[in-house]
């Protein structure tokens, strides 16, 4: 979900975006069953970019979600770092 926070992107922007965030690709299979899961929940919409491509974006609902999420996040990265400062 964050991967969408900062835009809407296409499936296959998507997958490159979860590798430069993760470093591993998921499997098509695991992706498309995520956005759909991901859409019949209300956190995502198909939408089209204007130039005849079908995009991604979030719900305002889990754009909410995301900013929580985008935090938690964050205080685990600096609790990390001051962990490994010790």
């Amino acid at each position: 979900m964050l991967t969408l926070a900062d835009r809407q992107l296409r499936y296959t922007e998507l997958a490159a975006a979860l590798v430069e965030r993760w470093g591993a690709r998921p499997g098509d299979g695991h992706l498309s069953k995520a956005l759909k899961q991901m859409r019949q929940a209300g956190l995502v919409n198909q939408v089209d970019d204007g130039r005849g491509y079908l995009t991604w974006t979030l719900t305002a609902e889990a754009r909410q979600r995301a900013e929580m999420l985008a935090m938690i996040e964050k205080a685990l990265e600096e609790g990390q770092r001051s962990i490994d400062r010790h």
